[in-house]
């Protein structure tokens, strides 16, 4: 669950909800040693989408750098 202060710089950078979705289910979570978790997608995360296809994951791959704090 993310915090508001999470959301806004999400929508700055017009991160699609489907990808918002992609890092709850996929997204490896890290502290980032100053009181928040960063989530994000990594190889081994990406690697656990083929599931939903090799095409869809293709079409989604430039989005695979973004990342939100909890």
């Amino acid at each position: 669950m993310k915090t508001r202060h999470a959301e806004v710089p999400e929508q700055q950078r017009c991160i699609p909800p489907m990808v918002d979705q992609l890092l709850d289910l996929y997204g490896r979570e890290e502290h980032d040693r100053h009181g928040a978790v960063v989530v994000y997608l990594n190889k081994d995360s990406i690697r656990s989408m083929r599931d939903l296809g090799r095409r869809p994951v293709s079409r989604l791959a430039e989005w695979f750098n973004a990342y939100w704090r909890k």
